[in-house]
């Protein structure tokens, strides 16, 4: 007899006591100890708020107001959607023993424990006490998962665990997962649903209100369901075929006017080559996607070209070299990864009406706050946002005021399928007008229907290719 306890809620319900609005409606469902269980919906659906409370982090405060008519849940790891957010030690070996601490591990047994972790979760570092903020952000995911796995709790929470991992690694993720939960309770949010599915006994459907609106086998869920997958606007196994279905992609692309180029050029971390580029142009209207593994330098690779790390070689840009310490802005509007880096007000209108510099900008942020989702939430402090709408948001100031390039790093993470595809014919909209697209993802269809160029990172070099390699994308 398992003697782990069930996940019991019933008429949950939270509201945001600034605004009143609900986050979630009269929640009721009770999860089986053992059970995998995939919560899916769309961005600001309530669905990490629903993993907050089962965790027992969201009880009634000055901003949210909690209230159920029963509510039972078992000791709880996480694994939080912001992995910053969770980590309380400078170090990858110090985050990892400050748990094993917790658990009275002897010091001595501890670095042999750590390093079997960090191999499981794939992020095998040869110097295991290195910074945390030297990881890319899915490194940073992979860390914040072997945390969770050595607190080895009854019920494991798991909150985009893949959002920001290459493919590949995202399969392995939740392959480890699943050999680390058996006979162990798991609850996880994804958009991501390809490589979660195949480990998921059961998925639950919530929409726009923050209502459970189904509850199904995960076998059947998107047959039963297809109706309510659709209306949600969430990601199901026929999204990108039903989206390609409607649109047309140019199967090549002419090259214009040059307008960006590296010619023997490297970029630098601490004096040594990090990523070296022997020859790279982009052209007008070009769309150039970068791709590699986590940690292959491709987010560095953006900072480079935006002149914030340094660099050496020939980097012209608009026919001029582009010289060290040169602010590049006047020219690239450059969208972080972390949504956070960039916000600079206190409501998510004042954010759009910041990058605005004349009268017609200032008219133009309605029609944006519309497009991307944004309008009942314009008076809301950013960093209140769901981690979908902050990245929504960050790639929102992009459109105010509009300049010849657009980087972009992951600007598609933590989205659902409405929203990734209104963010990708807004971006194609901007490319056709006559503007230049470089973005970092490891959305590999994504690629393949839009990209001009890929430019691929690996083992320090930069490998380029012809992009708009249509046939078969979506054969799958």
């Amino acid at each position: 007899m398992n003697a782990h306890q069930p996940i019991v809620l019933k008429e949950l319900t939270v509201r945001d006591q600034q605004n009143g609005k609900l986050i979630l409606d009269r929640v009721s469902c009770t999860i089986k100890p053992g059970e995998k269980v995939l919560i899916v919906g769309p961005s600001g659906a309530g669905k990490s708020t629903l993993l907050q409370v089962i965790a027992k982090l969201l009880d009634t405060t000055n901003q949210f107001e909690v209230k159920a008519e029963s509510y039972q849940v078992p000791p709880c790891s996480y694994v939080f959607q912001d992995p910053d957010s969770q980590f309380c030690m400078p170090y990858v070996d110090e985050e990892l023993a400050f748990m094993l601490e917790n658990q009275q591990v002897a010091s001595e047994d501890m670095l042999a424990i750590i390093k079997k972790m960090l191999t499981t979760v794939g992020l095998q570092k040869d110097q295991p006490h290195t910074p945390i903020q030297t990881l890319s952000m899915g490194m940073k995911q992979r860390l914040a998962l072997a945390s969770a796995m050595l607190h080895n709790q009854e019920c494991m929470l798991l909150d985009e665990p893949s959002a920001l991992l290459d493919p590949d690694g995202a399969v392995q993720l939740w392959k480890e997962v699943a050999k680390h939960s058996e006979g162990k309770t798991v609850v996880a949010v994804e958009h991501r649903i390809t490589e979660a599915l195949p480990h998921m006994d059961r998925i639950l459907l919530f929409n726009h209100r923050g209502q459970l609106v189904a509850n199904s086998n995960a076998t059947v869920f998107f047959n039963e369901y297809r109706k309510e997958v659709i209306a949600a606007g969430i990601w199901h196994p026929h999204s990108w075929s039903d989206y390609a279905s409607e649109k047309q992609f140019a199967s090549s692309f002419k090259k214009k006017k040059e307008v960006l180029s590296l010619s023997d050029w490297q970029l630098l971390r601490r004096k040594k080559p990090l990523v070296t580029v022997k020859e790279a142009t982009v052209y007008q209207n070009d769309w150039i996607c970068i791709t590699g593994v986590n940690g292959a330098g491709k987010s560095s690779l953006l900072y480079g070209l935006m002149n914030l790390l340094h660099h050496k070689g020939r980097y012209t840009l608009n026919g001029g070299l582009v010289h060290r310490k040169e602010n590049v802005t006047d020219r690239i509007n450059f969208v972080f990864q972390n949504p956070e880096f960039q916000f600079v007000t206190t409501n998510v209108e004042e954010e759009l009406l910041f990058s605005a510099t004349n009268p017609e900008e200032d008219a133009l942020v309605k029609t944006i706050l519309q497009q991307f989702g944004l309008s009942e939430h314009h008076d809301v402090h950013p960093y209140r946002l769901s981690v979908g709408q902050k990245r929504r948001l960050s790639v929102a100031t992009a459109f105010v005021h509009s300049k010849p390039f657009l980087f972009l790093d992951e600007p598609t993470f933590g989205q659902d399928a409405f929203h990734t595809f209104t963010l990708l014919d807004l971006m194609e909209d901007f490319r056709q007008s006559g503007g230049t697209i470089v973005m970092v993802t490891h959305d590999e269809t994504l690629v393949q229907l839009f990209a001009t160029q890929e430019w691929h990172v690996k083992d320090g070099a930069l490998f380029s290719s012809e992009g708009r390699q249509l046939e078969g994308v979506l054969a799958t």
